[in-house]
């Protein structure tokens, strides 16, 4: 997967956090709406991004603290 600012790694790791947070939201959303249809692609998309990003590895973050971080599903996008 390739992200599209195709920058530096340091600019598609922000890039991937930032669509991962954005699904953890829509993920909350939905569910919160009773909308449940296609949280489980969702999910999928997330696992793909969030292993795409610790490829790219540029984080100090451990695999738990980025789990927890990956399974958020709170806050505003």
């Amino acid at each position: 997967m390739k992200t599209s600012t195709g920058g530096p790694p340091e600019d598609q790791a922000d890039e991937l956090l930032a669509i991962i947070n954005m699904i953890g939201f829509t993920i909350g959303a939905a569910r919160e709406l009773g909308v449940d249809d296609g949280v489980d692609e969702l999910e999928a998309a997330r696992v793909k991004l969030v292993a795409q990003w610790r490829e790219i590895g540029l984080s100090d973050l451990s695999l738990d603290d980025l789990s927890r971080l990956a399974r958020t599903t709170a806050g505003r996008c």
